[in-house]
């Protein structure tokens, strides 16, 4: 399967470059990831699973995002949209959103905001589009929260 997000970084500064470069390595790794302890043990791990699956969904929810992926494989600009499967991990991005945002419950807000780097590397632009897909997602966001009213 494909990454469940896709995170856009840009490069470091100059200076942030400089500092790295004047790192001890050893190999290709610089000398302090090395050295950094686990902060997370699997029985820490496995309970954070636990609490973003107990994260509750409405009905409607569950149905506002199955309209807002299936909405992804109609749209002229694309020739392939989500799956089925990619509506999952959208699910589990915005139930961990959620948690992030200290609820125990999915908001659209929690959806929209994961929208992007879950779905934007899975959909595959129509070969005559000039559209870039984040303007299509951003534009199938609005309809489907406007279908909501």
């Amino acid at each position: 399967d494909r990454f469940l997000l896709r995170i856009r970084m840009d490069y470091p500064s100059e200076e942030d470059e400089a500092e790295i470069l004047a790192l001890e390595h050893h190999g290709v790794m610089p000398a302090t990831l090395m050295d950094v302890a686990t902060s997370i043990t699997g029985a820490d791990l496995l309970e954070v699973r636990r609490v973003v699956d107990g994260t509750g969904i409405s009905l409607g929810m569950l149905r506002h995002i199955a309209r807002f992926v299936r909405a992804t494989r109609s749209a002229p600009e694309v020739e392939l949209g989500a799956s089925p499967r990619a509506g999952v991990h959208l699910l589990a991005a915005a139930k961990a959103h959620a948690r992030i945002a200290d609820r125990n419950y999915v908001t659209v807000d929690d959806v929209e905001r994961v929208a992007h780097p879950v779905l934007e590397h899975r959909l595959v632009p129509a070969h005559d589009s000039e559209v870039n897909i984040d303007q299509v997602l951003r534009r199938l966001l609005l309809e489907t929260r406007r279908a909501l009213n």
